[in-house]
């Protein structure tokens, strides 16, 4: 086909048809182009005007047109006629007179189509006769309902991947049409040509069939490499697809398109929804493209982008796929006149999608919802329901708990298919009307083999959610508990890949929604599970390993079809012509040269270059019914680049294996036992102990060989978190199991160093005599394993850890036990000998610490990072042990930074830390701020060690050691206090000699409570305290310095970490310019209660201030992002009488901390006047704290100040004015809140309880920017 210019303007009907070229019957051509109309008027003329060379006849006899649906093509047949004719007009140059008018008409037929089906099409060309010249306008729209959908390894997620599919069979179906008749057939649509050389080809796949305005070959390339880069993102390797796009040569626009995709693809919906509304400020979308960001921006919790992209491109789209996800977006933001746009359409374009009816359950499901709220209920759009649905809508109506049995019972008996329908919709009513039993009693019907299993659990978990956030439930009664979340583990064994609901039930359980409560009750879980008794089943025969030649060829297959599809998903099967006849062979090949290769990699950036055999197999192990090696090969990777330090990727390779378990028990089975044994490496209990429970949930049986890696994971799980007496018979069963096996010599040594790990559990670490007889034990294991040359770590490590232990408790290590750990030590590659050397020593050398820090691959959530962080906080505590002389304070301070708060992760990417860089850091601070940097810790014998740079000095102070522990008397401390301060009365006036000021008579109670803990102070005016998490607990304003509350003089501040302060200094200060503040007005009687005397003596400072006050009675919405967020609430702890467990008003609001942090998300100084706001608990379970400083700082803010006690409701009218006139002065959050704090204690003669309550977190540096007006 001749080229052409196919620019609009200068589209030109005789390069496409001309004399030389005569369009042949039987063949179709497809005209990419923008304008439809332009198109079809200047074609117009080739259809009447064509001449055979020969016969000088008219080569087709009749001009056929076949409308789209008038929703897509409005004009009637006389106004597409005139449209004709307006063509022909333009193109000779002369208007058409009567005559020929009247001619043409003859000869022109309008078919109307009342589907955008392909069968109504080539049903219409037969219709209008032989030698026909058709006109398809919008051919791209029509579908055939036949045609898969899917395909088993899609290229990549691209608009264009459906309309070209489907347009490649529609050719094919209407040429064989045409051949019949004697047509030719014009098709045109409006789409962008394809991206792909895939989809170039597949468009041009189909015989007799051309295709104009195609896309050259290099324009492709960011196309294929973006799909790469989602893949990647989509599988866990999010930053090295942003490192590969950052080094392209793109336009900025581009790169930010590009950076939004890989958000999404990667997980992270609310910074892919950031990045779509910035791009909608510099460009136009539209299209199936627009449908692709209303997603994102739907998972990103942005309805109202979603609402608008959608309404502003519905009634361009014309493909079945992006109207269904228009409909379910409009659906999904509850938008009734965008639910029924997109319904209308829908049904007029593709009246039979299967979508349609699954939308009207999602409508229904929404009503049953709203139960309370029947205004907003009858809002929902009813289009499209049936009789079934009607009547739910109708029994649900009543906002109150009703027998639930009857209406069941009625729809069982008229609609018996939708029974599980209406036992979802009765089971979400109830959990609308707080009725939790029924709630859970329906759902639990539903778990796990019906269609609506997932969302039955899902409901589960927020009835047991809402149910912990009041503490419905006593200590003494938290078996109720067990039933909903046995239920819901049954659904995840049944559903591995249901991730959505495994991170719901993990939030469900975690301390800052359910305290201690969620872990014992897995703990209870797991115990009832792990039996020894579990039944066996006999071992698989192993297929025969394919031959060298059919690997090369399944190669060269593989090659040549990734070629054209760039990149494959390991979830789904490759084509059965590219695995061969020998799937069996090849998984097997591929799964023991995997696991072959791993031992050889010494670092995880080596065990990369085994990621494409790992994303392979599984896709090709899917070809054989019951093959789990795949299974296997990946959960022994996960484990290499476990002990390797990169826990993140075992991760990612953990959450992979459940994603390829598929739907055979024994592959699920096996799946989550690989998922617990995974997670137990990387330290994350709860996670194992699901996967465990799940395993067992299933109920397969497994081979001997399988069930001994899951007895030995279930063994390790139960002795790690302390229930020795259990495990022991595991460890038995492990033994018998390999024993039927047939245990080899290298087995027989692993099993004597798995024994000796549960006697030293048990063993009393300052008993050396008993220490010494294991050393010797372990000496003799790890003799034995370098003679049998067997993989090593697992006994080194013991034998180190033993060595260390005998250090600790002032013994001496033998010297024939020195010779073998450093004989052992040469066994094995740089990194891995730094990790042992590090932990086998009583005090580790500095430069080993360095380098197992910086070794640890980087956690993508900060969840994880303590948990990454184990090995290093256990040799940082030793290295801050008693020495003499005295440790360096360079020492001193990165032992302390070490164990700092981990579970905020800094912004942007931390450098490798050296020794040094702690204290250059602090003492930057304090030359360039003129502050003094407190560190403070616990050594390894619980005794608080701090170090101080201040300015003029630098130092490293221990006090003194007292009958308990200081970690001891913390803990007494914490069981008490801070909560108590908040409920100590003020007392009489009465003036204080010593201090020379007035003072509360009776505050002795704060003296005495913090006389137990002794943290020594430097004597500068402003510190920066930087605490390990479970020092964090400590109230630091009232520590005592010169016998007196420090916070009095000194202005102190909490720090996670130097480096989250380091880094967090490198962000542009100013938020949005944003000022605002919520005090929610719930409950409000008239009554002058908390929230109405807060409001009083608030709110003219409020409005000196530019402070935009929010009194509606939920949590903000729009609050995420600005400079300042000012919060007024009462604040409530758990049963426990720690964690902030609840935030409430006067009236019915009860919502979680977890919730009014997500609300305040990126806010840079937030102040919270919510009692207990400020309150820091150790987490129980690892080492960070818990409590809403935290939670807000790890959403992105900078600055956090709050009280954590009690917070008296007079106080912010005290404090707020003094705090915002500083802060407007320019003083930094730290000297403002202190000048707040003084104020208030000149007030009210230094009462502790009100005067020294607030406390800044975070950057405590941090100064006010211009407001946006």
């Amino acid at each position: 086909m001749p080229d052409v210019v196919r620019q609009l303007e200068d589209f030109n009907p005789a390069g496409v048809f001309n004399d030389k070229y005569i369009p042949a019957p039987g063949s179709a051509l497809l005209l990419i182009h923008p304008s439809q109309q332009v198109v079809l008027r200047r074609c117009a003329v080739a259809a009447f005007m064509l001449v055979d060379p020969k016969d000088k006849q008219l080569f087709y006899k009749t001009l056929t047109f076949i409308a789209p649906p008038e929703l897509v093509w409005a004009q009637s047949e006389e106004e597409t006629f005139e449209l004709l004719l307006t063509g022909i007009s333009e193109v000779r140059g002369r208007t058409v007179d009567e005559r020929e008018r009247s001619e043409l008409r003859d000869k022109f037929k309008f078919f109307r189509m009342a589907e955008a089906s392909v069968a109504s099409v080539a049903l219409a060309i037969e219709k209008a006769g032989e030698t026909q010249f058709v006109f398809l306008p919008y051919a791209t729209i029509y579908r055939d309902p036949a045609q898969s959908r899917t395909q088993d390894q899609p290229r990549i997620r691209l608009h264009e991947d459906a309309w070209v599919s489907h347009t490649a069979e529609l050719a094919r179906r209407l040429t064989a049409v045409a051949n019949e008749r004697g047509c030719f057939i014009l098709m045109t649509t409006a789409e962008s040509a394809p991206s792909t050389d895939a989809n170039s080809q597949l468009l041009l796949s189909a015989e007799n069939f051309n295709v104009y305005g195609l896309r050259q070959k290099t324009q492709d390339k960011v196309v294929d490499k973006l799909a790469v880069w989602t893949t990647a993102a989509a599988s866990g390797r999010t930053a090295q697809a942003l490192t590969e796009l950052e080094a392209e040569n793109l336009p900025a626009l581009e790169k930010k398109q590009a950076r939004m995709q890989i958000a999404a693809y990667g997980g992270d919906h609310e910074q892919a929804a950031a990045l779509v509304r910035e791009l909608r400020q510099e460009m136009t979308v539209t299209g199936g493209a627009a449908v692709q960001w209303a997603g994102i921006c739907l998972k990103g919790d942005d309805s109202k982008t979603a609402s608008e992209l959608i309404a502003a491109s519905l009634d361009a789209l014309t493909d079945e796929r992006e109207l269904r996800e228009a409909l379910r977006i409009a659906t999904q933001s509850m938008d009734s006149e965008l639910v029924e746009r997109a319904w209308n359409r829908l049904t007029t374009l593709f009246g039979g999608s299967s979508t349609l009816h699954l939308d009207c359950e999602q409508r229904l499901l929404q009503i049953c919802a709203l139960a309370k709220n029947p205004q907003k209920a009858s809002a929902i759009s009813r289009i499209g329901f049936l009789p079934v649905h009607d009547y739910i809508a109708g029994q649900v109506g009543r906002g109150v708990e009703f027998d639930y049995s009857q209406p069941l019972r009625h729809v069982e008996n008229n609609w018996p298919e939708q029974r599980e329908l209406a036992c979802i919709c009765f089971a979400r009513h109830a959990e609308a009307v707080e009725a939790a039993a029924a709630a859970w009693v329906l759902a639990s019907e539903l778990i796990p083999d019906s269609r609506f299993s997932r969302a039955a659990a899902q409901l589960t978990l927020r009835v047991m959610q809402s149910l912990l956030l009041v503490d419905a439930v006593g200590r003494e009664q938290l078996d109720v508990y067990r039933i909903p979340i046995e239920a819901v583990l049954m659904h995840l064994a049944d559903h591995p890949d249901d991730g959505w609901t495994r991170g719901t039930l993990l939030n469900t359980l975690e301390v800052e929604r359910s305290g201690s409560v969620g872990y014992t009750l897995l703990i209870a879980l797991a115990l009832d599970v792990v039996r020894p008794d579990a039944k066996s089943t006999a071992e698989a025969v192993k297929p025969a390993l394919a031959e060298e030649s059919e690997f090369k060829d399944f190669l060269n297959r593989f090659g040549a079809w990734h070629a054209q599809n760039k990149v494959f998903d390991m979830r789904r099967s490759l084509p059965a012509d590219v695995v061969g006849t020998n799937a069996a062979g090849l998984a097997r090949l591929l799964a023991e040269s995997l696991e072959q290769e791993l031992f050889e990699q010494n670092s995880s950036a080596e065990l990369q270059g085994l990621d494409f055999q790992a994303t392979l197999l599984p896709a090709v192990a899917r070809h054989v019914p019951g093959e789990t090696c795949d299974i296997h090969a990946l959960r022994a990777l996960a484990g290499r680049y476990s002990l390797l330090g990169d826990n993140q990727r075992a991760r990612d390779l953990a959450e992979s294996i459940l994603q390829v378990a598929g739907d055979s028990p024994a592959r699920r089975r096996l799946a989550w036992g690989a998922y617990a044994d995974i997670y137990l490496r990387a330290a994350s209990t709860p996670d194992a102990l699901i996967g465990i429970i799940c395993a067992s949930a299933t109920q397969a049986e497994l081979p001997k060989s399988d069930l001994a890696y899951e007895v030995y994971t279930q063994f390790r799980a139960i002795r790690d978190i302390g229930f020795v007496d259990q495990a022991a018979p595991l460890l038995e069963k492990y033994r018998q199991l390999q024993e039927a096996i047939g245990m080899t010599d290298p087995q027989r040594n692993r099993l004597g160093v798995i024994g000796l790990t549960l006697r030293l559990k048990q063993a009393r670490r300052t008993n050396q005599a008993a220490l010494l007889s294991m050393l010797q034990e372990a000496h003799d294991l790890l003799e034995e394993a370098i003679r049998l040359s067997d993989e090593l770590f697992a006994s080194a490590f013991l034998f180190g850890q033993l060595a260390a232990y005998v250090e600790l408790a002032g013994g001496t290590v033998p010297q024939e036990a020195v010779e073998l750990k450093q004989r052992a030590l040469g066994e094995f590659d740089a990194e891995m000998a730094t990790y042992l050397r590090a932990l086998s020593t009583a005090r580790p050398a500095l430069q080993d610490l360095v380098e197992l820090h910086n070794w640890a691959g980087g956690s993508r959530y900060a969840s994880d990072a303590p948990n990454d962080a184990t090995a290093v906080q256990i040799a940082a505590h030793r290295l801050l042990r008693p020495a003499t002389p005295e440790l360096p304070v360079h020492v001193a301070f990165l032992g302390c930074e070490l164990l700092a708060e981990r579970g905020v992760k800094p912004p942007g990417n931390a450098a490798a830390l050296t020794a040094a860089w702690p204290l250059d850091f602090a003492a930057d601070l304090v030359k360039n701020e003129n502050v003094a940097v407190l560190m403070v810790a616990f050594d390894d014998e619980g005794e608080v060690i701090t170090a101080c740079a201040a300015p003029g000095a630098a130092n490293v102070v221990r006090p003194a050691v007292g009958a308990q522990t200081a970690k001891a008397r913390l803990q007494a401390w914490s069981r008490t206090y801070p909560y108590k301060y908040g409920d100590i009365s003020p007392g009489e006036k009465k003036f204080d000699e010593r201090s020379q000021r007035w003072k509360e008579e009776d505050d002795s109670e704060f003296y005495a409570s913090m006389k137990s803990i002794d943290v020594p102070l430097p004597a500068a005016d402003r510190v920066l305290v930087v605490a390990e998490p479970e020092l964090a607990q400590l109230t630091f304003n009232l520590v005592l310095k010169n016998r007196e509350l420090a916070g009095y003089d000194t202005a102190l501040a909490m720090v996670p970490s130097l480096s989250w302060l380091a880094a967090v200094r490198q962000r542009p200060s100013g938020g949005d310019g944003r000022r605002l503040a919520w005090l929610s007005g719930g409950g409000n009687t008239g009554a002058l209660d908390a929230m109405q005397a807060v409001h009083l003596m608030t709110q003219a400072t409020l409005a000196q201030h530019a402070v935009a006050l929010n009194t509606a009675a939920e949590l903000p919405e729009d609050f995420q992002g600005a400079q300042m967020a000012i919060v007024t609430a009462h604040g409530q702890l758990g049963a426990e009488g720690r964690f902030i467990h609840r935030v409430v008003d006067e009236g019915t609001l009860k919502e979680s901390p977890l919730h009014l942090a997500n609300a305040l998300t990126g806010v840079e100084l937030a102040i919270l006047f919510v009692c207990s706001g400020g309150r820091v608990d150790s987490h129980p379970n690892m080492s960070t704290t818990v409590g809403l400083p935290k939670m807000l700082l790890d959403r992105g803010c900078r600055t956090v100040i709050a009280s954590p006690w009690p917070l008296e409701s007079l106080v912010p009218g005290w404090w707020l004015p003094a705090f915002l006139d500083a802060w407007a002065a320019g003083k930094s959050a730290l000297e403002a809140c202190h000048a707040a704090n003084r104020h208030v204690a000149s007030l009210h003669a230094y009462q502790p309880q009100r005067s020294l309550a607030m406390m800044v977190y975070g950057d405590p540096l941090l100064r006010s920017s211009p407001a946006s007006v």
